[in-house]
């Protein structure tokens, strides 16, 4: 039987200063996380039918659909 170990991935990323993160801000550079979520596959089948209409990835449509309705309310 192979051994074998689970360890975190690390970043080889500097450390960024308050400055950087206030020129990120403010150029509209945003970090990105990952959520995994369960949709039904209809939803998912009309999101891609969408995407494809709009000529624009199912992730730009979803964080476009998610910043009008979350700033609308």
């Amino acid at each position: 039987m192979k051994k074998f170990e689970i360890a975190a991935k690390t970043k080889d990323k500097p450390a960024e200063s308050k400055e950087d993160r206030l020129d990120s801000f403010i150029a509209g550079n945003e970090p990105f996380t990952t959520m995994t979520i369960q949709i039904p596959e209809r939803l998912k089948f009309k999101l891609k039918e969408e995407a494809l209409r709009q000529r624009t990835t199912m992730k730009d449509l979803i964080i476009e659909m998610l910043s009008k309705n979350l700033q609308e309310h």
